[in-house]
């Protein structure tokens, strides 16, 4: 699911701390959209830990490592009660937590009474960088003897967004792929037949996404921010972003701790707003405009009729916004536009 050297180079750090017999609880937070590998991170860490004592020496070293996931589920109250636990134990002994969840978490350990928490070390955990999503697909099919052409890989690369969920669903059929055809090499056929092997997987991912937003009734919101972030080029600043939000009804802050904890945006090292997955950016746009008058001037009214409807069925899909043409994201231009035409209802 993809190398994270800053991550796993913290979560190393602190086995070594532990090891070392540091008094003080080490509190580490992994937060990211869903679909990021956090929940791999934690088993990758469990593995660290195993490997390099055992349980014998894990006992005899008195080491007290607890990771949880999906944590922003938790009851505040009971997370509460944990961490001033773990507190008080790191007094006399050397003890970590790791708790891993979307970027609704941090909502979770504010509203936890546990003041201390921030203290600790938060790890962003998003969409992975080039050179890392290149290293998801190329590293085990060397390890198997596959001899990758450049440009296959890239283009598996970029038709996986960089985003871990969709890397490891074509990891794993361009490997069932090779074995079909008995290949040592990684072809361009292997990759037009692994994305069309995907193609299903991805579609009902859009649609289960794009459902999600239309029953609660946001879809107006998250298409309006989606062209926003399309015409800006596929990054915005805080000012930007809450001047969308401001045409909307309700909180900036909600809006944006909605749209943050869901993925669809995500806050980057710069401290800047970047989509969670273009793509699915694109596929908003593709399937929100197929309505009559959709991204017409004026119809911003039409536009939260139409989507705060659940009885409506769209319109025959328009050409002119098909995901290979979103201009400003970061879209695959591979992707056949078809992923995005799905039944809503």
């Amino acid at each position: 699911m993809g190398h994270r050297p800053e991550v796993e180079r913290s979560l190393l750090d602190m086995l070594d701390h532990l090891r070392d017999g540091r008094h003080g609880p080490h509190f580490h937070y992994l937060y990211g959209p869903r679909g990021n590998g956090k929940t791999v991170l934690l088993d990758w860490l469990d593995r660290q830990a195993w490997q390099r004592d055992g349980p014998e020496g894990m006992i005899r070293l008195r080491l007290l490592p607890m990771a949880l996931d999906e944590a922003h589920e938790a009851d505040p109250r009971m997370l509460g009660n944990l961490l001033n636990a773990v507190q008080y134990a790191g007094r006399t002994r050397p003890v970590g937590v790791v708790l891993a969840g979307t970027p609704g978490l941090v909502d979770t350990l504010d509203a936890s009474n546990a003041t201390f928490w921030n203290r600790g070390r938060r790890l962003p955990v998003g969409l992975l960088s080039n050179g890392e999503a290149h290293s998801v697909l190329a590293h085990p099919l060397a390890q198997a003897g596959v001899a990758a052409k450049e440009p296959a890989l890239a283009a598996l690369v970029q038709a996986a967004d960089n985003y871990p969920f969709f890397l490891q669903l074509y990891g794993e059929a361009v490997w069932n792929a090779l074995q079909r055809s008995a290949a040592a090499v990684l072809s361009t056929a292997h990759v037009e037949a692994t994305i069309r092997a995907v193609e299903p997987r991805r579609r009902q991912y859009y649609q289960n996404r794009y459902r999600e937003f239309r029953n609660d009734g946001t879809l107006a919101l998250v298409y309006d921010v989606a062209l926003v972030f399309r015409d800006a080029g596929g990054e915005m600043t805080d000012s930007q972003i809450d001047a969308v939000l401001a045409k909307h009804d309700g909180s900036i802050g909600t809006m944006l701790s909605l749209l943050n904890s869901r993925g669809f945006i995500w806050q980057n090292s710069n401290d800047h707003w970047t989509s969670g997955i273009p793509s699915l950016m694109g596929c908003v746009i593709e399937h929100t405009a197929s309505m009559p008058g959709a991204d017409g001037p004026g119809n911003r009214a039409m536009r939260r009729a139409v989507t705060h409807s659940p009885g409506r069925r769209h319109a025959k899909p328009a050409p002119s916004f098909q995901v290979a043409g979103v201009s400003g994201l970061r879209t695959n231009p591979r992707v056949d536009p078809s992923v995005c035409q799905f039944a809503t209802r």
